[in-house]
């Protein structure tokens, strides 16, 4: 005897396919998921974009997203609502559009929002700081260290005192040195001259560093000699081309 059973196979969920917002760099935009809300904020000078995250208008996750950490796990629960997944940003060189993507999924009492697909677009300007670090060679004056985000890793340092900055000097792959001739004298510091800079950069076997070679005097602090490092950055790979459109 043959038997056939009838039944009604529910409809898989399908993710949500929403298109991206553009994003003002020093601006905010939502996301809203139902009961979930991803608040994705673009800073304007330093390569980092914010994430917050709230279910049911409370805040359960923040998180900040660069190019040597760009990926977020997103789990969090508010009473009855879940979110989880995972967030990835695809940070590129300023003047080149960088996308936050998501995948994840939001759920309240049994019912599923899935979500896979682009989230916010957004391009930044030149010139873009990875990370800024500062040295003090003597207590009244320092050495501040931009580490640029662009392909060079170029490295801007400022030699300060009481807020002025005396000298600044690039350094990037193919000019990876700098001496300066002159000496300073700015109120109670003093420069002298033949400072030396050298930028080593990073590579997947070598950290990359900024040196500093010289000498200095201040109030209190005579005749101090620094040779070292004063600024150190990870090596990052490149971030992925512009697909041709």
């Amino acid at each position: 005897m043959l038997c056939i059973c009838l039944g009604i196979c529910a409809a898989p969920i399908r993710a949500q396919t929403l298109a991206p917002l553009n994003v003002e760099p020093n601006t905010s935009v939502d996301r809203t998921f139902g009961p979930a809300t991803l608040t994705i904020s673009v800073r304007r000078k330093t390569a980092q974009v914010l994430i917050g995250v709230r279910l049911q208008n409370r805040a359960v996750m923040e998180r900040s997203l660069t190019p040597s950490q760009n990926t977020m796990k997103v789990d969090a629960v508010e009473g009855d609502v879940r979110i989880r997944g995972d967030l990835v940003g695809t940070l590129r060189y300023p003047d080149q559009q960088s996308i936050l993507s998501g995948s994840f999924t939001v759920t309240q009492a049994g019912r599923a929002i899935p979500f896979r697909g682009d989230l916010a677009i957004w391009t930044w300007s030149s010139p873009l700081v990875f990370e800024s670090q500062t040295v003090w060679l003597t207590p009244e004056l320092s050495a501040v260290t931009d580490l640029l985000y662009d392909q060079r890793q170029t490295a801007q340092v400022r030699l300060i005192t009481v807020g002025q900055a005396i000298t600044t000097l690039s350094l990037a792959q193919g000019v990876n040195d700098a001496v300066v001739t002159q000496g300073f004298q700015i109120g109670t510091v003093t420069i002298d001259p033949g400072l030396s800079l050298h930028l080593q950069p990073a590579t997947p076997l070598q950290t990359g560093a900024v040196y500093l070679t010289g000498g200095f005097s201040s109030s209190d602090h005579q005749g101090v000699r620094y040779s070292g490092a004063i600024a150190t950055r990870p090596y990052v790979a490149p971030p992925p081309e512009v697909p041709d459109q």
